[in-house]
């Protein structure tokens, strides 16, 4: 005849229900805790927001505005009504493009000024008072 064990079911029940409830209770807390991190983290991501916008209109008062050299030529053509084709004419005359195409790069001289001419480019303008 077999004996009566105690039962093992119940037992198991409870330690099953009780580790139920820890198992519960620890799952709260982590999901109060990541509510609070959220929390949290919406708080710091605004105050970094605040502090990168007051950087931003820090340095831009700070920085200079700058007058593009398209923008100055504008202006001389424009408001001071200069010729800036005839100035490109005086700057490199057709007999110096002629010598430059055949030459290519180089200093050409010219009555006022020297050319500083590379890839077919003007490059810079010198004069005796600038050497």
């Amino acid at each position: 005849m077999k004996k009566h064990q105690p039962t093992t079911s119940s037992q198991e029940l409870k330690r099953l229900q009780s580790l139920l409830n820890q198992l519960q209770l620890e799952f709260k807390s982590l999901q109060e805790s990541g509510s609070r991190l959220k929390m949290e983290i919406a708080t710091k991501e605004k105050q970094i927001k605040e502090v990168e916008e007051k950087i931003h209109k820090l340095k831009g008062a700070n920085e200079t505005i700058i007058v593009s050299e398209h923008a100055i030529l504008r202006y001389l053509e424009r408001v001071y009504k200069l010729d800036l084709e005839k100035i490109k004419h005086e700057i490199l005359p057709d007999r110096i493009a002629a010598q430059a195409k055949v030459i290519g790069n180089g200093r050409y001289g010219v009555i006022d000024h020297t050319l500083l001419i590379k890839d077919n480019v003007v490059v810079t303008v010198i004069t005796d008072d600038a050497a």
